[in-house]
């Protein structure tokens, strides 16, 4: 198995190399990573409904704003235009390739997986006096709730107390393992993509 410091650093490569791709190879791209996605579709359409907005908001901005031919010329300006259509197209199924990555990448560890790949990657700042454990507990506790969020009415019942009952903690195993020759080459491999697609530019 891949570290969870490997996977969420080679996640960060892949994230600044989809924005260099030539825009023929991201619907490809895209649909390579859904089809690999299928086992996972429903935690997919879950962050894809969270995002809806994002998607709606992207798509409109470029749609309205990239000057070009206007989609219906009796309109003239409240018309979108053919290259903003386009262009929001692309940015849209962009989107969707790196969500569709980091979720079957990264968001489909379990929470201890996660919190040990974040603290592997933030333990070399403890020379510099950071005090990693307590930052690793403070994103574990972001976790357990982003993965357990309380519903409308409890947390308006929540909100309404002055000091609102809270149940006791769960213990926090912190555990740090160190990255194999495994892991390193992950990470090299897509490094040199990135790096190649960015001197090809």
């Amino acid at each position: 198995m891949i570290h969870p410091a490997a996977r969420i650093t080679a996640y960060i490569f892949l994230a600044l190399l989809v924005p260099l791709l030539p825009a023929i190879l991201i619907p490809w791209l895209t649909l390579m990573v859904l089809a690999l996605h299928w086992p996972r579709r429903r935690s997919l359409l879950r962050l894809l409904r969270r995002t809806r907005w994002l998607f709606l908001l992207l798509f409109l901005s470029y749609a309205w704003t990239l000057p070009g031919d206007p989609l219906w010329s009796a309109f003239d300006a409240l018309t979108p235009t053919v290259e903003g259509l386009e262009a929001g197209l692309l940015q849209a199924t962009r989107l969707l390739l790196l969500l569709s990555l980091l979720d079957f990448w990264v968001l489909a560890l379990d929470t201890e997986a996660l919190l040990t790949g974040l603290l592997s990657l933030i333990y070399p700042w403890r020379g510099f006096g950071v005090d990693v454990e307590r930052i690793a507990v403070r994103l574990a506790l972001t976790l357990r709730a982003m993965e357990n969020p309380p519903s409308f009415r409890e947390a308006m019942a929540i909100l309404s107390q002055f000091s609102p009952p809270l149940p006791p903690p769960e213990p926090i195993k912190l555990v740090r393992q160190s990255l194999s020759g495994r892991d390193w080459t992950v990470i090299a491999l897509v490094a040199t993509a990135l790096g190649g697609v960015w001197v090809t530019r």
